[in-house]
Formats: C-alpha cells, structure tokens, sequence
C-alpha cells in the first residue's frame, strides 16, 4: 500500500468540496430580510384592517334596519304611500345624510322625531356610541322601461363609517318598494 502525502490528498479533494461562499449567504439573507419585513408589514396593516370590522358590521345591520323601517312605514296604517319618499317630495324621511339618531315615537328611522346620538351593545357587553356614522334614506321613483313608475320607488340606504387612518367606508344597500302591501 503507498501512502501519499497530505498535500497532493488536499488538493486533489479541494476541487470537489461544495459549500456557500460568503457573498451567497449575504444575498440569502438579504433575500430572507426582504420577505420578512413584507409579511411583518402585512400583518400590521391586516390588524389595522381587522380593528375596524366592527364598525363594517355595524353599518351592515344599520343600514338593513333602516330599509326594515321604510317597510315597515309603508305596511303601517299611519302613512299613506305619497308619505314613504324623502321630506322633498313631501314624504316623512329627512333629506341627505343625517347622524344615527335613536328612532323617535313613530318607530322609523330618519324621519323628523328621532333624538339623540344612537348606542349600541356589542356582543362583547361594551357600548357604543354611533357618534361618527351617518345614515341617508333617498327614495326615488323606480324606472320601468324607460318611464317613471308611480307605483314603485328605490329605496337606497347608505351608511358612512369611520375607519381611522383608511378615512371612511361606507355600506349601501338598495331595495324596491310597491304601493300594493
């Protein structure tokens, strides 16, 4: 058996060695720090977005509540169908868009006797006060083939909500009302 000297064993195996060099672990890690702070970036802004659902909620249910209302004032003795339109056209629910006051004597939203600022119970048992949201009822007579229904209005409900550094939202939704009960 010969025995060969360390020097020629090192050389001859050198060139077979594999490994990272120092230039290609700086730019993995780079690469890495890279992707880090994006999804670190992206959880702060979804926690941003995750704090206000509540108020999205919020506005869903409102804004459902209301079109209930308008309903509700059209299946009510008490008001006739020239009554269910905005006070500009002679009916009973305010103009543009006012702040969520609690429903006054007649039970309907928007109209003339409703007071204060609105508070809610969350699920959670906190209240909350609807200080920073409105609510607008516009009702408009509804378009059938081309000519202006007498018998048949649009209802729109639309709800603006705060949400912090994203400004506001806001959350509509759109029904038809007859004449006919």
């Amino acid at each position: 058996m010969r025995v060969r000297p360390l020097a020629l064993l090192n050389s001859k195996t050198r060139k077979k060695q594999t490994g990272m060099t120092l230039v290609e672990i700086l730019v993995a890690s780079v690469v890495l720090m890279i992707g880090l702070v994006g999804v670190l970036s992206m959880f702060g802004y979804l926690a941003a977005v995750m704090s206000y659902s509540d108020e999205e909620m919020i506005a869903r249910q409102k804004a459902r509540e209301a079109l209930e209302s308008v309903i509700g004032a059209r299946n009510s003795a008490d008001y006739s169908w020239a009554d269910i339109a905005n006070v500009s056209n002679g009916g009973i629910f305010k103009d543009g868009a006012t702040a969520m006051t609690n429903v006054g004597s007649d039970g309907i939203v928007n109209t003339s006797d409703d007071t204060g600022v609105e508070t809610i119970t969350l699920p959670n048992g906190k209240t909350r006060k609807l200080s920073e949201f409105t609510r607008q009822v516009a009702i408009a007579p509804a378009m059938l083939g081309g000519a202006t229904s007498t018998t048949l209005s649009t209802v729109t409900i639309t709800i603006t909500y705060p949400r912090g550094r994203f400004g506001t939202g806001s959350y509509s939704v759109v029904g038809y009302i007859s004449s006919w009960n």
